[in-house]
């Protein structure tokens, strides 16, 4: 009867310390170049600059009300204010007077987003909405490289959360002339900010053309991007320079369909992998006019290894924590209790109890290690896996046993 209860208390550990994985659901994820090649546009370094044109790409973007949105050509304030150094006198343009407030990603999206934005210029951002995703951290940016002349272009990369596990997530917009400069800024984003075998979502305007062109930049791409990552987005072109609304310096002007294909290109890419996946379709989002680019609209989802199971059992004085499934990208797990931190990186990941933990309740905190970051913390108060008491002795992980029984001893 003994062993039956014991075996009935530790079901009921096991049980009532998992941790289940985030419910299956698709993400709504953006990619979207939002300037142009409008002269109207020079003084603001071709940003979204015009009122009427970003009026309707908010309109665009809140009805798709997507989780993540990797925005390039974001009209930046911070920091660098744009406006500031190039205010304008056309009533159509967002730095004349009255001038717009707050960063353009929100008024794009509305509330309810956190962004964050590339740390040299600002104007590269991404954007995750709140309650789905959480950004750990803000986007890290590379370093201008020896190579390139132009400073303006940035590739950045970010951790976002999905029910607290780690999804690396790039935006990237290489130069767009400098064919060999392209190729190092590429390299050096993925060799040195993108670790492999980790769940990952590859988000930018990559200013090269996989499908139809062949050089320096392209061949890396094919041969060390496209080869780690699936693609989501297709070979359906994307950039359309010449275009009536890219002579237009009201921001009224509308494109007809179909596009004119002279200097067509698809360079807003998206990729995939680690147990990310989906696809994507092109999508104007500037109501027919005001934007060179089409945006990416894309449905990712995510298999059960980036969101993981977490089960915590005790047997005994010993504390196990498993995975189901267990992450291809898992390094570690960090126990952590009042009194003491413990990292196992081997499994299967164990704590042994010690001092006060064997004989009074405690709290347990529990953290995967990953390659690209932390999961989520489980926290839970165990029981002590001991009674004190001098009629009774502790194995060193195992249950109480009591003492041998002596036999009663008879004299004459």
């Amino acid at each position: 009867m003994r062993a039956v209860r014991k075996a009935l208390i530790l079901c009921s550990l096991i049980l009532t310390a998992t941790a289940g994985a985030a419910d299956a659901r698709e993400l709504v994820v953006v990619q979207a170049n939002v300037g142009n090649v409008n002269l109207n546009c020079n003084d603001q370094v071709f940003k979204l600059c015009l009122r009427p044109v970003e009026r309707r790409a908010a309109t665009a973007l809140r009805e798709l009300s997507p989780d993540l949105v990797a925005f390039q050509e974001i009209l930046p304030v911070d920091p660098f204010d744009l406006c500031a150094e190039a205010p304008s006198r056309n009533p159509a343009n967002l730095c004349s007077a009255p001038r717009a407030t707050g960063l353009q990603a929100t008024r794009l999206l509305g509330p309810g987003y956190r962004v964050a934005c590339d740390t040299r210029f600002g104007w590269e951002c991404l954007a995750v909405k709140d309650g789905v995703l959480e950004l750990a951290g803000g986007l890290a940016t590379r370093p201008v490289l020896p190579a390139c002349e132009d400073r303006g272009f940035t590739l950045n990369s970010a951790v976002v959360r999905l029910a607290g596990w780690p999804v690396t997530v790039t935006n990237g917009h290489p130069d767009s002339r400098d064919a060999e400069c392209r190729r190092d800024q590429v390299r050096d984003l993925f060799e040195m900010s993108v670790p492999e075998g980790v769940p990952t979502l590859v988000m930018g305007d990559w200013n090269l053309d996989p499908f139809r062109e062949n050089d320096v930049s392209v061949e890396y791409w094919n041969a060390n991007v496209a080869r780690r990552y699936a693609y989501a987005s297709t070979p359906e072109l994307t950039f359309f320079p010449l275009a009536p609304s890219q002579l237009d310096p009201t921001g009224e002007v509308r494109d007809p369909e179909p596009p004119n294909p002279a200097g067509a290109r698809t360079i807003d890419l998206v990729l995939a992998a680690g147990g990310v996946a989906g696809t994507c379709q092109v999508q104007r989002i500037d109501g027919g006019g005001g934007m060179d680019h089409r945006a990416q609209v894309c449905r990712i989802g995510t298999d059960a290894s980036v969101t993981p199971a977490l089960r915590i059992a005790r047997r005994g004085c010993a504390v196990t924590a498993s995975f189901t499934p267990s992450p291809p990208h898992l390094r570690g797990v960090r126990f952590q209790t009042g009194g003491r931190t413990v990292v196992d990186r081997r499994a299967p990941f164990r704590l042994r109890l010690a001092g006060a933990e064997r004989t009074q309740r405690f709290n347990l905190t529990t953290t995967a290690l990953l390659v690209n970051g932390e999961g989520p913390a489980l926290a839970r108060q165990l029981p002590a896996c001991a009674a004190q008491s001098p009629a009774r002795t502790r194995g060193d992980d195992g249950p109480d046993r009591k003492p041998p029984r002596r036999r009663p001893s008879f004299t004459g």
